[in-house]
């Protein structure tokens, strides 16, 4: 088993049960105890978990801050410069996928009414934005949302998300490298793998730093994407390697 396989399986087991030793983790991966220690030292560093005493306990959020509003405010100026470049590219009528990440949600502040995509989206963050939006058509996975009574249309939930097919993704990501791209949360993982799969352009918006920060899971390698949009140029080796896969950067200011 590869290292970032076994960093997930040891998340996903410590998300069923309160508290995980090191020594457990060794015997049930067949590894050794320095193996697992800088497992832990990695999930650790990445703000997964915490630990103590050869103990390890999921990482517990403030209560009165939610991780959205937490990320939110981390880069907000470098995000905002990255989501008015991202905005520039969106024309009247297109269908647009938007994630959940920060940033892409700041692109969706920043649609005037000039602007009139269609946006599919599962995010909440996205809906409480776009309620304010009249002009902007939104797709709900689930249903498409009324602005008028403010509920999901039912006869829309019979669409399979796999079935759609969008004019521009963007996405956004916890971290990436010269190799792949990376998040934490598997769920939102699988739904990006598939709109960045269903769609004809697709754009990663993430500020630089999360340049060389891991992730539990991949999102895709490099030649899914085919912008990149950035606050910061980037060392020469990984400028190289979007280069050769053809993905297009812009540097936002």
């Amino acid at each position: 088993m590869k290292a970032i396989e076994r960093r997930k399986a040891i998340y996903e087991c410590m998300q069923t049960q309160n508290v995980s030793s090191v020594a457990m983790f060794a015997k049930r991966f067949n590894v050794s105890s320095m193996t697992i220690r800088r497992d832990l030292d990695i999930m650790e560093g990445q703000n997964l978990i915490q630990r103590s005493y050869g103990k390890a306990t999921i990482k517990q959020k403030q209560p009165e801050v939610s991780e959205y509003e937490f990320r939110v405010n981390q880069h907000l100026k470098e995000k905002q410069a990255i989501a008015a470049q991202a905005v520039k590219l969106i024309e009247n009528g297109q269908s647009i996928y938007i994630d959940s990440s920060s940033t892409t949600n700041l692109v969706l502040e920043m649609i005037t009414p000039d602007i009139s995509p269609v946006i599919y989206t599962n995010s909440v963050s996205a809906i409480n934005i776009l309620i304010h939006k009249p002009w902007v058509k939104v797709f709900v996975f689930g249903g498409m949302l009324s602005n008028a009574v403010q509920c999901l249309d039912y006869s829309t939930t019979m669409i399979p998300s796999t079935e759609l097919y969008f004019d521009i993704a963007f996405t956004s990501c916890c971290g990436f490298d010269n190799r792949q791209i990376y998040n934490n949360d598997l769920i939102s993982v699988n739904e990006r793998r598939i709109m960045l799969t269903n769609s004809a352009r697709r754009v990663l918006l993430t500020d630089s730093s999360k340049l060389h920060v891991s992730g539990l899971f991949s999102i895709c390698k490099w030649d899914m994407i085919d912008d990149f949009i950035t606050d910061q140029a980037l060392p020469a080796d990984l400028s190289a390697v979007l280069k050769n896969e053809e993905v297009t950067l812009q540097i936002a200011r």
